[in-house]
């Protein structure tokens, strides 16, 4: 009878054991899709693991970050890849607003969120459409020109230090705004238009872009869905809105206008919920295989996964007006232009006015247990395998301000 009361108790002791494991064990498999159960045996490691990637993200200094990433070297970089991209644990915030991100009211810390971003603030109507539907909102602190090509910059610092504390996803940043705003959601859209999921600009038009900076730039969003809205009778506005559309056609770029009879230049918040839909069937892709980027000065040197470092751009003072004064930026006369494409682990790219250039690639991407080329301007620049380090996954991610888009082997080249 004792031996039979020590083994129900043991049984029990058992059961309550894995009971206990399961929701942990649960947990790391739904942050960690693309890991086995096997990558997962060990909570504790992996709980390791995490802290000491976080260490090295939020340390200030090279000096810092230096022993956490010699701890990591050697580390299984698919594994240290995957904690890159999820690794943070979050806890319920104490109010439903963390710096300046609004909350969805049943914001679950396990969960990353979208974010709608407001250019020029978001009305009451589309912040409450947002919440409902499950966003996060922000209303950028610090920004001095909505329609600034820098702005975006300044976005994704002020969420790269938020994602601390809150569970963002990178790859569904959304952005709109009104009028002024809606300018500078064309301008965000065409000049950074790797950050984004999709825009919705709103009695707005690419006018900024088009008239200050060239057609061109309207190129740089075509992995990047951009659906305006505008009245018929905000004339101007309407006018050059169709104009930016017949040219997204003519180039077969994801430009979408919806224009509405009698009515003029507002917010159109009673649209927001349906809009808000629209925008989040898309997502920010990562590694596009074929890309054209347009930039140079202060619209830019980098475009996805290929970086122009040193280039020959010559610029022009372009003073943008905004409420407390004017800013002055420097917008190419001539912008560098960079074509690049994967297919077949060949990665091929030309370039103008470029004369240093940084490849990004993935595993995603290329095949690295084969050999890859890297042509330039048509020249073979280099050929082998790729051998990917945890100090490039690490340091590319912090440069870029992103755990979402990772890379494992990162390349300078002298274009001739």
């Amino acid at each position: 009878m004792f031996r039979n009361r020590l083994l129900s108790l043991a049984l029990c002791l058992a059961a309550a054991l894995s009971a206990a494991a399961q929701p942990a064990e649960d947990g790391l498999r739904s942050r960690y899709p693309e890991l086995s159960a096997e990558d997962l045996a060990d909570p504790a490691a992996i709980a390791a693991l995490e802290d000491r990637v976080n260490a090295w993200f939020d340390a200030e200094s090279e000096t810092q970050r230096a022993p956490h990433l010699k701890a990591l070297e050697g580390t299984d970089l698919r594994l240290l890849e995957a904690i890159v991209r999820h690794g943070r644990r979050y806890s319920a915030p104490e109010g439903p607003i963390v710096g300046n991100i609004t909350l969805p009211p049943r914001y679950d810390p396990a969960k990353p969120i979208p974010i709608l971003i407001g250019f020029n603030n978001l009305t009451t109507g589309w912040e409450r459409d947002a919440v409902l539907g499950g966003f996060g909102t922000m209303n950028p602190w610090g920004v001095e020109a909505w329609v600034d090509p820098r702005a975006t910059d300044e976005i994704v610092r002020d969420l790269w230090k938020l994602s601390r504390r809150v569970n963002i996803d990178f790859d569904r940043l959304y952005a709109t705004g009104v009028s002024v705003g809606g300018h500078g959601t064309w301008v965000a859209a065409c000049t950074r238009s790797d950050a984004w999921a999709a825009m919705l600009p709103i009695s707005g038009s690419p006018g900024r872009v088009m008239v200050a900076m060239g057609e061109a730039y309207m190129r740089n969003v075509r992995h990047l869905p951009v659906r305006t809205v505008v009245g018929a009778e905000d004339t101007d506005i309407a006018a050059m809105a169709n104009k930016g559309f017949a040219l997204g056609k003519e180039q077969k770029l994801p430009i979408f206008l919806d224009t509405h009879d009698g009515r003029g230049h507002e917010s159109f918040d009673d649209l927001a919920g349906d809009l808000l839909t629209w925008a989040l069937k898309h997502r920010r892709p990562l590694y596009p295989a074929e890309l054209e980027y347009y930039g140079g000065a202060d619209l830019g040197h980098r475009h996805y996964w290929v970086e122009a470092v040193k280039d020959s751009v010559r610029g022009r003072d372009l003073i943008i007006d905004t409420v407390t004064g004017t800013v002055k930026r420097r917008i190419p006369v001539f912008a560098l232009q960079i074509a690049a494409g994967v297919k077949d682990n060949v990665v091929s790219v030309r370039t103008k006015q470029v004369s240093s250039l940084r490849v990004s690639l993935s595993p995603s991407m290329v095949d690295f247990t084969r050999d890859v080329t890297v042509k330039v301007n048509g020249r073979v620049a280099w050929k082998g395998k790729p051998a990917g380090s945890a100090r490039t996954l690490l340091e590319s991610s912090l440069r870029r301000m992103d755990r979402s888009r990772t890379f494992l082997w990162e390349m300078e080249f002298e274009v001739k």
